[in-house]
C-alpha cells in the first residue's frame, strides 16, 4: 500500500491545522481514504467532508484524487457542514427571536402610567401681568390634553410700563417668579411661556428697540430661575383670538361633548368667542362657509376653520385714550384753542367720583397720557401743529356731564370706518368684515369686568334691559352703590362696539353671554394656548408603552428570527440525522 499526507482544515475540531499519513490502495474510494483521516484524527465521519489542493480544486472522484496521489501531493480535508459556532448563531437567532415577540407583545399590550405635565403661561397684557399654572394628564385624549388651571398670580403693573427701564423690569419679573414658589407644583422642570399682546404690539410700533429689551429681559431673569425657558413671544391678534375661542369651547364642552364620526355634511355647534382686553379687541368663530382669511386649528382629533379678527387700539384702555384724543379734538373745531378752555365729556354720571383701585381708574388728562401712541394720532394739521406747541404735561380740563346724544357723537368714530379713517386714518374697525354667525358668543375679558359687573347683569341678558341699565349707571344718581367715575364710558363704548360694530342687535343680543369663568375654570386665551402646548407632550390616550408603528417593526423584526431560527434548527436536525446514519455505515464498512 501506498501513503498519502493529508492536513486537517476541518475547522471546529480539536485537531485543526494537523498533518497526517494514511495508507491507500488503488482500490480505495475518496470516502475510505476520509474515512481512516477521521480515525486516526479522532474525528466525526461525517459524509459532507472533501479533500482539496492547496489550490482549492476539490478532487472530483477516485481517479482524479489517485491521481494527486501518485504525483506525492499533499490533500486538505475539509467539510461543508455548518461548525458549532454558526450552530450557536442559529439557537442565539431563535431565543432573541422568541423573547423579541415576546417583549414586544407586552410592552405594546401594558399601557403606560399616565404622568402630570404642567406649564406656567405668563399673560403680559396691555394692563396687566398674569402668570398661571397649568396642568394635563400625559393620557392625551385624541392628541390633546384636557388642560386645568391650578394656580394663579396677577399683577396690575403690565411690563410695557417699564419700556426703557430694565433694571425695574428685572426686579419685577424676579419678584413674580419668586412667588411662584409656593405653587402646589409637581414637577421640577416647568417651562414658562409667555405671550405678550396688545400692549406689546402697539408698543412695537413705535419703540421697537424697547419691545427687543423686554423680551430679552424676561427670558434672562426665566434662564435663571428654577423654571425651564419656553417660547417668548409677542403673540399676533389672530393667534390670541383662536386662543380665546378654543379656550371657550374647550370649558363650555362644545367640543369635548361633540358626537365622533361626523359625515362630511354635519357640523359641530361651537361658540363665538369675544375678547376685549386694555388693548385690543379680538373675534373669533368657526366658519361654515363663505368666510375670507380663515385659520385651521385642530384639537381633539377635530379639524376647525376659524375665521378671527383682531382690532388695535380698540381695547378698553387704548379705547379710552382714543375717546379723550377724540373729544379734545372736537373741542378744537370748536374754538381753535383749548389752552383755557373746559373740553366736554359727555359719557361721564357726575355723581359717581370714587376711583377704581385697577388699572383703569380714572381718564387721562395730561398730554403725555393721552397721545402716547398711534392709538390716538390724529391726522388733522392744523389740530398736530397746536398740540406739538403744548408742553407734555399740559393738562386738559374736562366738565364731566352725562349727555346721551353728545356721547354717542364722541363714540362714533369707534364704529364709523368713514369717520375714523379721516381722523386717525388707521386702527379703524369695520363693521362691514364682520359678518356674524348666528351662534352663542362668549365675551370675556372687559366684556365681563367692565360691562357686565359694573350693569349687574345676569349671563345673558336682552337688548332692551342692557339699554335700560346703561342709562341708569349714566344717568341716575342711585343706580348703584359700587359704580365708579369711568363706568358710564365703559359701558357704553362696549355696547356701542357690540351693536354698532359687530351687529348684535335686539333680535341676537340674547345669544351673548358674559363670564369670567366656565364651569368653575378661569376663561382666558392663556388656557387655549397650555391646550395647543399640550399636543407637543404626552402619548394618545390607550396607547401601550410603545406605539402602533413600532410595535408593528419590533413584532415582523422577532417573527422572522424566531421563523429563521426554527428553520435552522430543522435544518441542523436533518444534518445530525444523516450524519448518524452515515457514520454507523462507515463503521460498519471499515470493521
Amino acid at each position: 500500500m501506498r501513503e498519502v499526507q493529508i492536513i486537517n482544515r476541518v475547522s471546529g475540531s480539536g485537531t485543526f491545522d494537523q498533518s497526517v499519513t494514511v495508507p491507500y490502495d488503488n482500490d480505495d474510494s475518496v470516502s475510505d481514504i476520509i474515512g481512516r483521516v477521521c480515525l486516526v484524527l479522532f474525528l466525526d465521519f461525517d459524509p459532507r467532508m472533501f479533500l482539496v489542493t492547496d489550490t482549492g480544486v476539490e478532487t472530483a472522484g477516485e481517479d482524479q484524487a489517485h491521481e494527486y496521489f501518485r504525483h506525492g501531493m499533499h490533500l486538505n480535508l475539509r467539510s461543508r457542514t455548518v461548525t458549532k459556532q454558526r450552530w450557536a448563531g442559529v439557537i442565539v437567532a431563535l431565543i432573541v427571536g422568541i423573547l423579541s415577540v415576546i417583549l414586544t407583545i407586552t410592552l405594546f399590550s401594558v399601557k403606560h402610567t399616565p404622568k402630570i405635565v404642567e406649564a406656567v403661561v405668563i399673560d403680559a397684557g396691555s394692563s396687566h401681568t398674569s402668570a398661571l399654572l397649568y396642568h394635563w394628564s400625559s393620557d392625551l385624549i385624541s392628541g390633546t390634553g384636557l388642560v386645568q388651571e391650578m394656580e394663579e398670580i396677577y399683577l396690575d403693573t403690565p411690563v410695557t410700563s417699564f419700556a426703557g427701564d430694565p433694571g425695574n423690569l428685572t426686579t419685577f419679573m424676579q419678584d413674580l417668579i419668586n412667588d411662584m414658589k409656593d405653587w402646589d407644583s409637581t414637577s421640577s422642570d416647568i417651562p414658562i411661556y409667555v405671550g405678550a399682546t396688545a400692549g406689546m404690539r402697539i408698543l412695537q410700533e413705535s419703540e421697537p428697540e424697547q419691545v427687543d429689551e423686554i423680551l430679552e429681559v424676561i427670558e434672562r431673569v426665566i434662564k435663571n430661575s428654577r423654571f425651564e425657558v419656553g417660547d417668548v413671544e409677542i403673540l399676533s391678534g389672530s393667534d390670541e383670538s383662536l386662543f380665546s375661542w378654543l379656550s371657550v369651547n374647550v370649558l363650555s364642552g362644545t367640543i369635548l361633548g361633540s358626537p365622533k364620526g361626523l359625515s362630511g355634511n354635519e357640523q359641530i355647534e361651537t361658540a363665538g368667542a369675544l375678547d376685549m382686553g386694555g388693548g385690543s379687541l379680538e373675534v373669533a368663530f368657526n366658519c361654515v362657509d363663505g368666510c375670507d382669511q380663515t385659520e385651521a386649528l385642530g384639537a381633539f382629533n377635530q379639524n376647525f376653520t376659524i375665521w378671527s379678527s383682531k382690532s388695535s387700539c380698540y381695547g378698553l384702555k387704548e379705547a379710552m385714550g382714543r375717546f379723550m384724543a377724540s373729544a379734545i379734538f372736537q373741542a378744537f373745531q370748536g374754538t381753535d384753542n383749548l389752552t383755557d378752555s373746559l373740553i366736554p365729556n359727555p359719557c361721564v354720571n357726575k355723581h359717581f367720583n370714587q376711583l377704581k383701585d385697577t388699572w383703569l381708574s380714572d381718564f387721562p388728562t395730561e398730554k403725555s397720557d393721552i397721545f402716547a401712541n398711534n392709538c390716538t394720532h390724529i391726522l388733522d394739521p392744523e389740530f398736530l401743529n397746536w398740540l406739538d406747541s403744548m408742553p407734555d404735561d399740559f393738562e386738559f380740563h374736562f366738565d364731566d356731564s352725562y349727555d346721551e346724544m353728545k356721547c354717542d357723537q364722541i363714540l362714533e368714530p369707534f364704529t364709523n370706518f368713514t369717520t375714523c379713517q379721516e381722523i386717525f386714518g388707521q386702527d379703524c374697525l369695520n363693521p362691514m368684515e364682520f359678518l356674524m354667525p348666528n351662534d352663542i358668543f362668549y365675551g370675556i375679558s372687559s366684556f365681563y369686568y367692565n360691562f357686565r359687573s359694573p350693569l349687574n347683569l345676569e349671563e345673558s341678558s336682552d337688548y332692551d334691559t342692557v339699554m335700560n341699565k346703561i342709562k341708569a349707571v349714566c344717568q341716575d344718581p342711585q343706580s348703584c352703590d359700587t359704580c365708579s367715575k369711568t363706568d358710564c364710558f365703559e359701558v357704553s363704548y362696549i355696547f356701542k362696539v357690540l351693536t354698532d360694530g359687530l351687529s348684535f342687535n335686539e333680535d341676537n343680543f340674547g345669544n351673548l353671554k358674559f363670564v369670567d369663568q366656565i364651569e368653575g375654570s378661569q376663561v382666558s386665551w392663556t388656557l387655549g394656548y397650555a391646550t395647543v402646548r399640550s399636543q407637543e407632550i404626552g402619548v394618545p390616550q390607550g396607547e401601550g408603552l410603545i406605539s402602533t408603528s413600532i410595535f408593528a417593526i419590533w413584532l415582523g423584526f422577532g417573527v422572522a428570527l424566531t421563523l429563521l431560527g426554527c428553520l435552522g434548527l430543522y435544518v441542523f436536525q436533518r444534518k445530525m440525522r444523516n450524519l448518524t446514519l452515515n457514520k454507523t455505515a462507515k463503521e460498519g464498512i471499515l470493521n
